[in-house]
């Protein structure tokens, strides 16, 4: 296991000034819900030294959950079997993800998923800055009267790099979609799945 392999360099973990409020909640963005991986995200992950099954694992969405998706965020999804999956963070037997670290944070540093770069903000259709929809019961910054810009400095970043993550993850889902599927087939134990 990548955590136990004493080769590899420590570096240190990330808890964004806004994050602090939510450590302890069960339900926030790191808990409860899916992580989606970039294919970027998972190799800087998998450059750590963690393996496929460490890093990640084949979220199930449903499409009752999807009506109002963009298209774009759908071709993100892969359907195998008649259900659809996505590539997101591996979670723990408490169901958060695997790379959170009580008291910690994220002990993935700088080499965190995008989507977590930008959470909880989302860049809609006129190229606008704004809080996800839906977000406000799971974090605080969302469902607080903070400002959009004050909520981005809370999670230490800018205007610009939420932007360059968010247009980072749109182009993932529209250009990797063999490979996440071949990576999705593998973490299912589905016989057509090729050796990555």
């Amino acid at each position: 296991m990548a955590a136990d392999n004493p080769c590899l360099k420590e570096h240190g973990p990330f808890i964004a000034s806004g994050c602090l409020q939510c450590a302890g909640i069960r339900e926030s963005c790191c808990a409860e819900s899916y992580v989606p991986l970039t294919m970027a995200d998972l190799n800087a992950i998998l450059d750590l030294g963690y393996t496929l099954e460490e890093a990640a694992e084949a979220g199930e969405y449903y499409e009752e959950y999807l009506e109002d998706a963009e298209p774009w965020w759908r071709a993100g999804m892969t359907e195998i079997d008649g259900r659809l999956f996505r590539l997101t963070t591996r979670k723990n037997e408490r169901s958060q993800c695997a790379f959170l670290r009580e008291g910690r944070g994220c002990v993935l540093g700088e080499r965190r998923p995008r989507v977590c770069k930008i959470y909880p903000f989302w860049v809609d259709g006129q190229g606008e800055i704004v809080v996800e929809p839906g977000e406000e019961e799971c974090c605080l910054i969302a469902g607080s009267a903070a400002s959009v810009e004050r909520g981005i400095r809370m999670i230490d970043e800018s205007p610009a790099s939420i932007v360059e993550h968010f247009m980072a993850i749109k182009r993932d889902c529209e250009e990797n979609g063999e490979r996440r599927r071949e990576l999705l087939l593998r973490l299912l134990g589905k016989k057509e799945a090729i050796t990555a």
